[in-house]
């Protein structure tokens, strides 16, 4: 049982600064922060997230499924408002490098409406991942979804 507790603390020691559970804070990965945001502007400008789909976190793709199996069909309501933007714009909140989740502010222009909702991203190993939507107006995503389940 001490071997066993000193081979842990050796592996734990022996790791690089931030490698456990979301990989090292400077680690490569296949997006950043800002082309995520971008990438989300241009679903929500195009009304298609399928781009995305790739990008969502393992809570937030098991809540999806869960919602289009008990109500099919039902919209998902990836921003605050229903109005589809023309344009919109990324604003990266808080620092990247060094965290495990990033806020980023998207603020969209509609012919009748602007407002801006908070996408937050989680840092994994290889990627950020979209783990909810922080609606203009209070509540976010996931809260939205789980209404839709009872």
């Amino acid at each position: 049982m001490r071997l066993l507790a000193l081979g842990c603390l050796f592996i734990l020691a022996a790791s690089p600064a931030g490698a456990v559970g979301y990989g090292r804070a400077d680690a490569l990965r296949d997006i950043d922060p800002v082309q995520l945001g971008q990438l989300f502007c241009e679903s929500r400008m195009h009304q298609d997230m399928r781009q995305l789909e790739r990008f969502f976190a393992p809570k937030l793709v098991r809540l999806l499924d869960e919602v289009a199996a008990s109500q099919p069909g039902m919209a998902v309501p990836w921003q605050s408002y229903a109005y589809q933007p023309s344009v919109c714009a990324v604003e990266v909140l808080n620092g990247f490098d060094d965290t495990i989740g990033v806020l980023v502010r998207i603020s969209y222009t509609a012919p009748a409406k602007q407002w801006s909702d908070v996408i937050n991203l989680e840092r994994t190993p290889d990627s950020w991942l979209i783990n909810n939507v922080f609606y203009e107006q209070g509540g976010n995503l996931r809260f939205r979804l789980f209404e839709a389940l009872d």
